[in-house]
């Protein structure tokens, strides 16, 4: 028989045990892929909606109605997806923090996040802005854009 619980969440200490002892919460796993599939699709929907900043959009009139649904699918999904992203990471931070230790735990953030982030930042963007400037010049000399591939990035 069940007994109840006094909250209706997995407290701290029990996830901290679990995984500690290698064990998933697949609860979690399920929230953390739904919302994965929502940041595609949310991507998908700045392409075909032409909201938003994205390295390629689609070159297509939409109708009113499709421009609303975009909207406010796109509205409903940035409000909360990459913040509750966040929330699940952080809830796991404090246990690998105390197996590892301070200087272990910022020196594998630094290589794990920080060294991708630099190369992102001053290789990767860069590249790809001026790649994209460069086929869609004639679009920006339209609406009367007079940037220089550099100017992207800064």
């Amino acid at each position: 028989m069940l007994e109840p619980r006094t909250t209706s969440a997995i407290g701290l200490s029990e996830a901290k045990s679990r995984t500690e002892t290698g064990q998933r919460l697949v609860f979690i796993d399920n929230i953390r892929w739904v919302v994965i599939i929502l940041v595609v699709l949310m991507h998908l929907n700045v392409t075909y909606s032409t909201m938003g900043l994205w390295y390629y959009l689609e070159a297509r009139d939409i109708g009113p109605l499709s421009q609303l649904l975009f909207g406010m699918y796109g509205s409903l999904n940035q409000a909360f997806m990459m913040g509750l992203l966040f929330l699940i990471a952080g809830y796991f931070v404090l246990g690998s923090f105390d197996k590892k230790g301070f200087k272990p735990f910022v020196t594998d953030r630094i290589i794990r996040l920080g060294i991708p982030t630099l190369i992102y930042m001053l290789l990767i963007h860069p590249v790809t802005m001026m790649i994209f400037y460069c086929v869609m010049r004639s679009q920006y000399a339209l609406v009367g854009l007079k940037q220089t591939p550099i100017c992207f990035t800064l």
